[in-house]
């Protein structure tokens, strides 16, 4: 059977597939100065849709896995912990000891190369940076600085990747060469006089630059393992030392890859497991970045949900609150097991920039049909996305942004229309009132229309208040002279900005999204309402809300700092037969 190789290089917590209950997993430590780390647990029992807590070692920190607990594990039967690379300063960094780590199979990342600082520190020497470890031994150490300034000697170079050769120290102007790799090939060439230095490739280390202002050249990335997906990933060797003049400072490489010491090198996470069928029951993965879906074994047809991303608001005369993201459901699409399913999910727009969430059964790009995926359309130009252009079986329209008005030159907002959700379409957001002193509209409520309402317009001092949801309650305050706008609650829309100078009362408030969905680990997700519009006075513009609690609710407009409309999300529902009916997670 197929080994399905999955590789995680950021987050906070993974959730196992259905079809994984045993894993091999391997990390790679950040690094700043000396290499990452590399660590491999061969076998971690895992629970079909649990999360498991991951850090993804970016720069100075560690890469773990815990299925336990948010926390690095201190055993192999709960996952692997490979050590960070160190960072530099005037002493060397040293690389992530295997001894620390957690792990079947370690191995310690290189060390950099020791700097060099005279003249009261304004002349420097950058030592080279050492290479990741690998599954194939050590990353191998930088090269040391110059150590006398009767020359102006050049940088050294990095460290190899995965059991590299050392670099060696310079010995004139121009920057030595960068450590090899374990092929004994791969080195970066040292820089001449002023210039940076060459990269390393397939895993040696980066060149040393010359002396000068010259820049060590980044180490070369060794290609280990490669994805389900068909994308590579590998350990990169040390960063090239920076040169110098008498009175300059000198720049050690980028990083060429992950666990290379170099400037913030980044730590990955490898899982790679056998697929079995899932036991019976009902299952759901829930999705709020782009990402690609390896769709588990036994499964062939799904029911996927959509919801767009709100518009965030406008800010000029014309203009409106942020259109709410529509909603679209097709109940079955039809999947091939062990396949790749492709997913869109885009942030929240500019104002005018409306762009559509979806998901496809079988190719990159949006469906045409409710066999092969599902679409919603964004807010745009302060209208809600519509139904009518989206793809599913069931399609609510987002709420439509409530109109900017303006009094000398001061922009009131409109507050952002609703998100759809599974109940109904969004309602409106208030739009603000043309007026001396106007405070800014309420934003409209989501979760459905029935009972909803939009939201309320400004008066000469207060915000309007938001709409309520499809319960009839939930719509946030405006803002008085005495009070702040108040957020919406279960999918209510934001209370507008008032027209006062005191605290945030010119600003409006945002909206909280009720719990239609819950995962694993008992976070909530759903469609909420539009910000409120900001309010203004005739000499100062008021703020909407930068943020949204949930998905798909329109931005407040304004004319100072416009709100920002929800993002989108994707429910993935399945269920596998020829058992009892078992809920999972």
């Amino acid at each position: 059977m197929t080994i399905i190789t999955r590789v995680i290089t950021s987050g906070t917590r993974w959730r196992v597939p259905s079809d994984c209950t045993t894993a091999q997993i391997e990390a790679v430590g950040g690094a700043f100065a000396g290499g990452g780390a590399y660590s491999k647990t061969n076998s971690v029992s895992l629970t079909p849709g649990s999360f498991a807590y991951i850090n993804v070692g970016a720069g100075s920190q560690d890469t773990w896995f815990n299925k336990a607990a948010n926390a690095a594990p201190t055993s192999t039967a709960n996952g692997v912990l490979a050590k960070r690379g160190d960072f530099a300063g005037s002493q060397p960094g040293l690389g992530g000891a295997a001894a620390s780590g957690v792990g079947d199979l370690k191995y310690s990342g290189g060390n950099a190369g020791a700097s060099f600082s005279a003249d009261g520190g304004t002349t420097y020497f950058a030592g080279g940076c050492g290479g990741a470890a690998g599954p194939n031994g050590n990353g191998a150490n930088g090269g040391a600085a110059p150590t006398s300034v009767d020359y102006l000697y050049g940088g050294p170079g990095g460290g190899g990747a995965n059991n590299g050769g050392a670099a060696t120290q310079p010995t004139g102007t121009s920057g030595t060469n960068g450590g090899v790799n374990r092929l004994s090939t791969g080195a970066g060439t040292g820089a001449a006089s002023g210039a940076s230095g060459g990269a390393g490739t397939n895993g040696g280390g980066g060149g040393g630059a010359g002396n000068g202002a010259g820049t060590g050249g980044s180490g070369g990335l060794e290609t280990i393992w490669t994805d389900v997906f068909g994308v590579s990933y590998g350990v990169a060797g040390g960063a090239g030392g920076g040169g110098a003049a008498d009175g300059a400072g000198s720049n050690i490489g980028t990083s060429g890859g992950p666990g290379g010491g170099g400037l913030n090198a980044v730590g990955l996470l490898i899982v790679t497991y056998t697929p079995t069928t899932a036991a019976p029951g009902t299952y759901f993965e829930i999705f709020t970045a782009t990402t690609p879906w390896l769709v588990p074994l036994g499964v062939t047809s799904v029911q996927a949900e959509v919801i767009a991303p709100g518009e965030s608001g406008g800010s000029a005369l014309g203009q409106k609150g942020g259109g709410g993201g529509g909603y679209s459901k097709s109940n079955a699409v039809t999947v091939t097991p062990g396949a790749i399913a492709y997913l869109n999910l885009p942030g929240s727009p500019t104002y005018g920039a409306g762009a559509d969430t979806w998901f496809n059964a079988s190719v990159n790009s949006a469906p045409t049909t409710t066999t092969t995926g599902a679409l919603a359309k964004a807010g745009t130009s302060g209208t809600g996305g519509a139904s009518a252009s989206g793809i599913g079986d069931l399609k609510y329209s987002g709420g439509n942004g409530g109109n900017n008005t303006v009094t000398s030159g001061r922009v009131k907002g409109g507050g952002g229309g609703g998100a759809a959700g599974p109940l109904g379409g969004g309602t409106n957001g208030g739009a603000g009132l043309t007026g001396t002193g106007a405070g800014g509209g309420g934003g409209g409520g989501s979760y459905g229309a029935g009972g909803g309402t939009n939201g309320g317009a400004g008066t000469s001092t207060a915000g309007g208040a938001g709409g309520n949801n499809a319960g009839g309650s939930g719509g946030g305050a405006g803002a008085t002279t005495t009070a702040s706008a108040v957020a919406g609650s279960n999918g209510g829309g934001g209370g507008g900005g008032s027209a006062t100078t005191t605290g945030s009362r010119y600003n409006s408030a945002g909206s909280v999204a009720p719990v239609v969905w819950t995962d694993g680990l008992g976070i909530n997700y759903g469609p909420n309402g539009g910000s409120g519009g900001a309010g203004s006075s005739t000499t100062v513009y008021g703020s909407a809300p930068t943020t949204n609690t949930g998905y798909g609710g329109g931005g407040g407009g304004s004319g100072g700092t416009v709100g920002v409309g929800g993002a989108s999300m994707i429910y993935i529902s399945y269920t596998l037969a020829n058992g009892n009916f078992l809920m999972l997670f």
